[in-house]
């Protein structure tokens, strides 16, 4: 092989592995570091937008674990916003997608925490309805499937935000791909533990 230019001609770089390539150009996380820095200064109506875009954009993506995050997200923007209904609707789009993926852990947790923070958010109303939709949402679980089965991840040490596009991390949520690394849950970038 010669060189040309710093470059080797005729070589042939690995393919990337399906959990190194992001479905967010550099456009979409660009948009998810702007939600994420609007979460964090309050003003969740313009996070709760971009938020659902996005997330509209990652499931025609194919990619159902990182919408449902997104989802997830937009509607918990949406609720801080003060509107609780529509929230609620987005958040069980994105609870639905976890179950049509077949990602009943992370829609035990997810759910379970939305009715914690809808409770400590002084809406026990929301909470309540959230609490039977939830209900209504597991006849779809499996037969084989039962909560003893669903087990408890492990808990590493991450960052507190991801660096590719500043979303919180949770250890006990995100997917792990080997022993040290996990991807985010909302752009698919690598963390390392």
């Amino acid at each position: 092989m010669r060189r040309r230019r710093g470059r080797m001609i005729g070589h042939v770089w690995p393919p990337l592995r399906p959990w190194a390539r992001s479905p967010l150009d550099a456009h979409a996380r660009q948009d998810l570091q702007r939600a994420n820095r609007l979460m964090e200064i309050g003003d969740f109506a313009n996070a709760a937008f971009l938020y659902e875009k996005l997330a509209r954009k990652v499931h025609d993506f194919g990619l159902p674990r990182q919408a449902a995050h997104l989802y997830v997200q937009a509607a918990r923007a949406k609720i801080l916003a003060g509107q609780v209904k529509p929230g609620l609707d987005i958040l069980e789009q994105g609870l639905s997608t976890f179950t049509q993926a077949g990602l009943w852990e992370a829609f035990e947790r997810v759910g379970s925490r939305a009715v914690d923070e809808l409770r400590q958010q002084d809406q026990p109303q929301a909470a309540q309805d959230l609490a039977h939709r939830l209900d209504a949402m597991r006849l779809n679980r499996p037969l084989s499937m039962t909560p003893a089965e669903l087990k408890e991840s492990l808990h590493r040490a991450l960052p507190l935000k991801c660096p590719a596009c500043g979303a919180p991390v949770r250890p006990d949520e995100v997917e792990w791909i080997d022993e040290n690394r996990a991807a985010c849950d909302y752009c698919g970038g690598m963390l390392a533990a």
